[in-house]
């Protein structure tokens, strides 16, 4: 199992972080080039938010720059640590 780091800019960049998921690996994805408006980032988030969904993963987006992809059985906590 590997954490990887990915950009994504357009939507082929979807391809290697999905890849990298079913593989059974974590992706760290930047996308600070896209405006949490923006339709392509919505799309782009359903495409990963469905690869999460079919691997038992899960999907998180960290505030408006980063989006993490986990692979199979790995779920990401909603609290931060050290929060009583």
């Amino acid at each position: 199992t590997q954490v990887h780091i990915a950009e994504i800019s357009d939507k082929t960049d979807v391809i290697a972080i999905k890849d990298a998921v079913y593989d059974g690996d974590f992706v760290i994805a930047d996308i600070t080039r896209h405006s949490t408006s923006d339709r392509t980032i919505e799309h782009i988030i359903d495409e990963l938010r469905q690869v999460a969904q079919e691997v038992d993963g899960d999907i998180v987006q960290k505030g408006d720059d980063q989006l993490i992809v986990t692979p199979t059985g790995v779920k990401i906590s909603r609290e931060k640590l050290g929060r009583d």
